[in-house]
């Protein structure tokens, strides 16, 4: 689930990669044609061939690592990208594409290390800067992507409206944000979007930043229970009891028209709303809450979004909360005995558990959690980690390069019933996914259009029907998730 007016300007890493290189490709040929043509295995097979017969040709090179990214086998491509980086060391060209390969890889401070000297070319680092900021933000270190942005500024590289969007996520004071988005204005084309966003600063900044005050001592606890197959906190809001439903999916806090009415929560501006249960975004409108209390913390001057979904009156649940808040603790989840608990950074997740999980890295976009997940024996590919999703969903525009068959005629056009259920586009058979060292055989499994905002392409949304198999703790800090299954689950 997806809300606010949030916008990602990152380019994705294969265009980027496609551009950087376009200049030195030959006419398509052989294993370039075949690139061309969408065939990646073949393209890949003949690529690596002429490869071989000309290692110092960068033009090739590039399209080789495409091939292989394009087609999903990302850890040979990986492999080839530092092949080509070694033997040129200084070609910012294929530190660009090495770096692009280890973000993919989840490896973002590798990826740092690679991109770093290519800022000091003034041709390149006008490419390199939006990429460096991006592994920033997804390790959670805001005050390195202001300092990079802070440089260019300096050195008088042009602002652009996607530098300037990266530098809106890096800040807290709704003031800075203000300021940046009417700076966007300034080289932008005017819009709806950018109006809202505007209004919704404007009366913000009275109140200063969003304000986090940690439990009064670990852990902080809170009530949690299913309510309609979705695990909710007990929370307070405003001083009234509520339930919010734990969508580690959502960017920002959704409540429901009817809780914002009883409690009178002054609206801000209006907003729009894109869920996986939406065809497209909706118009809605943010509110403000003044005190949000959950597992002994407190959150004032929060903005929140109203959720325009009508049919949630009768589920006896506020709203939806995602992960963002409880970003700087260790965060115990346990859905099956309903405990959810805050502790402090640099806790061990094993001793949480009671025993040894499996350790997966995080990237962290808009506050929320993207993982690696395999997929008919490649990748692995960034999932978005999603409780708020009743099932897991495979992404239209990239499976088919995996060969997965799509049978919409066979079984129609089917949606998902919750907020992040999604519209379909079919359903791919016979899909084996691989995920926390096991793998899951689904005889079908539905497939749809995912919105594409993040830093890296998306290919799924991980469901309930994987994750509830499991307890957790999410690292905020340390950028990890360990995950242990149930003992029925085992």
């Amino acid at each position: 689930m997806v809300a606010g007016g949030h916008r990602y300007w990152a380019a994705t890493i294969l265009m980027a990669m496609a551009v950087s290189l376009a200049s030195q490709l030959p006419a398509p040929t052989g294993g370039l044609a075949l690139l061309k043509e969408g065939r990646f295995d073949e393209a890949a097979a003949e690529l690596g061939q002429e490869v071989r017969r000309k290692p110092d040709d960068p033009g090739l090179r590039a399209a080789w690592v495409k091939s292989l990214v394009e087609g999903g086998r990302w850890i040979e491509a990986l492999a080839a990208a530092k092949e080509t980086s070694d033997r040129a060391p200084a070609n910012p060209e294929a530190r660009l594409m090495y770096g692009d390969c280890l973000f993919l890889d989840f490896r973002p401070e590798e990826a740092l290390a690679v991109w770093r000297p290519v800022l000091q070319d003034a041709r390149w680092r006008v490419l390199a800067l939006p990429k460096m900021v991006n592994a920033a933000l997804a390790l959670g270190r805001k005050r390195e992507a202001l300092s990079l942005i802070a440089q260019a500024e300096a050195e008088g590289i042009p602002p652009t409206a996607d530098l300037l969007s990266l530098k809106m996520m890096a800040l807290d004071d709704p003031s800075a944000k203000l300021a940046v988005l009417k700076a966007i204005g300034r080289i932008g084309p005017d819009s709806q979007a950018l109006a809202d966003q505007v209004r919704l600063y404007e009366a913000l900044a009275p109140a200063g930043p969003v304000r986090i005050d940690p439990p009064a001592q670990f852990p902080g606890s809170a009530r949690m229970r299913e309510i309609y197959g979705e695990p909710s906190l007990r929370v307070t809001i405003d001083g009234k009891k509520s339930w919010l439903a734990l969508d580690t999916g959502a960017e920002s806090v959704l409540v429901n028209a009817d809780l914002a009415r009883k409690l009178r929560l002054p609206e801000l501006a209006p907003a729009s709303i894109e869920g996986w249960g939406y065809q497209g975004p909706r118009q809605s409108r943010s509110v403000l809450i003044s005190r949000l209390e959950v597992a002994g913390m407190t959150v004032t001057q929060q903005p929140a979004v109203i959720n325009v979904r009508d049919s949630e009156f009768w589920t006896n649940k506020g709203g939806y909360l995602g992960l963002s808040p409880f970003a700087g603790f260790v965060t115990y989840y346990d859905r099956r005995h309903g405990r959810f608990a805050l502790w402090p950074k640099g806790t061990p997740p094993d001793r949480l558990l009671g025993e040894k999980g499996t350790t997966l890295p995080l990237l962290w976009v808009g506050g929320v959690p993207l993982v690696q997940v395999g997929l008919q024996g490649r990748g692995p590919f960034p999932f978005l980690l999603d409780t708020g999703a009743p099932y897991t969903l495979l992404a239209s525009q990239y499976v088919p390069k995996l060969g997965i068959r799509i049978n919409s005629g066979k079984y129609g056009n089917l949606y998902g019933i919750g907020f992040s259920g999604a519209f379909s586009s079919g359903l791919a058979e016979q899909v084996t996914l691989e995920f926390a060292g096991r793998v899951f055989h689904e005889p079908v499994a539905p497939v749809t259009q995912v919105p594409q905002r993040f830093p890296l392409p998306l290919w799924g949304i991980l469901g309930r029907d994987i994750l509830n198999r499991y307890r957790m703790v999410f690292d905020g800090p340390g950028n990890t998730v360990t995950l242990v299954p149930y003992p029925d689950m085992k």
